[in-house]
């Protein structure tokens, strides 16, 4: 899977390296990058066996085909909303789960799918970027997840080596579960919230429940779906634990939470709650292009250079995702679905 990835994506991956050096040298970042082998082989070699395969492919170092790989562990990602529906606040009884993805405009170009059939282990159709194996997605199970950022203090030391997990693999890790609780024992297992990676949200479900994972430096806390059918989240903390980290948004988006994050969520609540019972596709993508609190909305505009690169919506009933690349205000959605 691995070497398919890196021969049809060989220049587009090369290209996003160049992004993700950045103002490094090409040495640096690839010393960067080598830090998290250690831990690539110890909770994932079959994860580091395929990015050999995409090294291999690209013809490029085994170094230069883990960048991708650890981008958030070299470069911090900010911002993104996402949600997930239960079936029965849809109309036709199906879960959705989806996001817009926020990033710089520049990211645009390296969005891919992947339809993942491995040897053993469930299928996975997967939104990512050129050469990173581990990203959003679902599974053959019906497991799906979706993610955004959240705030944290400021990092005072660089984590030690034993303490490194390795970031992006972790959500490959998950799409390879079988449920929900597999999730929760699989970040139990990872540790993941001392990443180098800055913090996630998760949205998830499975055959039976929908939640949110809100990670934070000490572990993470579970939010139930409270009733109402549907859980949204943005790019602060809601947990009444965790009120106080709300205080570092303005590190990741620029603004305090109460001009961006607070009430992009609150939007997207009262879009969904208008219509709940009667949740579609189609009825999605309009509130994904919306324009409330323009240009830091839901369909996100040029704001310190972050726009919606793509907006997603997934139907893991089906086995489908609907993927607008750009703005859904201005964009085509296309349809992917899983093989058999």
């Amino acid at each position: 899977m691995g070497y398919q990835i890196g021969k049809n994506l060989k220049r587009l991956i090369k290209r996003f390296n160049e992004l993700i050096v950045g103002d490094l040298t090409l040495e640096e970042a690839k010393k960067r990058a080598a830090a998290f082998l250690p831990s690539f082989k110890r909770h994932c070699p079959h994860l580091l066996e395929e990015i050999k395969g995409v090294a291999d492919g690209a013809e490029i170092s085994l170094e230069e085909a883990l960048l991708p790989n650890v981008r958030g562990g070299i470069h911090r990602i900010r911002a993104c909303t996402a949600y997930v529906i239960s079936g029965e606040a849809t109309s036709e009884n199906n879960t959705l789960i989806g996001q817009n993805q926020d990033l710089p405009r520049s990211m645009q170009e390296f969005g891919v799918i992947l339809n993942l059939i491995p040897e053993t282990g469930p299928q996975i159709l997967m939104w990512t970027f050129a050469g990173l194996i581990g990203y959003q997605g679902l599974n053959e199970y019906g497991v799906a997840f979706f993610a955004n950022s959240l705030p944290e203090p400021p990092l005072t030391a660089k984590i030690p080596p034993d303490k490194i997990r390795p970031g992006y693999m972790v959500k490959r890790l998950m799409l390879e579960q079988n449920s929900i609780d597999g999730v929760l024992k699989l970040l139990d297992r990872m540790n993941v919230y001392e990443a180098a990676f800055g913090q996630s949200n998760y949205v998830l479900r499975d055959e039976c429940k929908i939640v949110d994972v809100e990670l934070y430096s000490g572990g993470y806390e579970v939010l139930e779906d409270d009733g109402r059918g549907y859980i949204a989240h943005s790019n602060h903390y809601v947990s009444k634990n965790l009120q106080n980290l709300n205080l570092y948004v303005q590190d990741i988006l620029g603004v305090p939470a109460e001009f961006d994050s607070i009430p992009r969520l609150k939007r997207l609540n009262e879009l969904l709650e208008r219509i709940k019972g009667e949740i579609t596709v189609d009825a999605l993508r309009e509130i994904l292009s919306d324009h409330y609190n323009y240009p830091r909305s839901i369909c996100r505009h040029t704001d310190r250079d972050y726009v919606t690169i793509a907006s997603i919506i997934a139907e893991p009933e089906r086995r489908r995702m609907h993927i607008c690349p750009g703005n859904p205000c201005r964009g085509r959605y296309y349809t992917y679905e899983m093989e058999g």
